[in-house]
């Protein structure tokens, strides 16, 4: 399954993700900024040609079975009250290709969330196991 591009907030994910892929690679890699606002408007300003995007990095656990260093594969991604899908045959083909990842719901917000309480009570408010800062705005973005 090809995928036109993979995604990487800047910083230490992406030095991380950069070291870990096998060279040379098909699929050109892009550090983006991180957060909803700032890469919605650095993804509006991108080729619209791209038909499968990955996005790798970071997300927070909301469920205690969530580990960190655990991959988890997104299914779909909650901001608010709107729900967006993740690209169906791309989420199996990610599932497959690693051990029985989870595939989750995860919640994207444009704060860090320090607090325990603080993630549980979103986890349950949203129904999601993760969050982080930018899967919601790809997906409207590039959705």
């Amino acid at each position: 399954m090809p995928i036109d591009a993979i995604l990487v907030p800047r910083g230490a994910e992406y030095q991380a993700v950069i070291a870990g892929l096998k060279w040379p690679t098909p699929t050109s890699t892009f550090a983006v900024p991180a957060g909803p606002v700032a890469l919605a408007a650095h993804l509006a300003l991108l080729p619209k040609a791209w038909q499968r995007v990955l996005i790798v990095g970071l997300c927070g656990s909301l469920a205690p079975e969530y580990a960190i260093g655990d991959v988890v594969v997104y299914e779909e991604c909650v901001q608010e009250s709107a729900v967006l899908q993740c690209d169906p045959e791309l989420t199996q083909a990610l599932g497959r290709a690693f051990p029985t990842p989870p595939v989750v719901r995860a919640l994207t917000t444009g704060q860090v969330l320090c607090s325990a309480s603080e993630k549980r009570r979103l986890g349950e408010q949203h129904r999601a196991a993760v969050v982080d800062m930018e899967g919601f705005a790809a997906l409207e973005v590039l959705g």
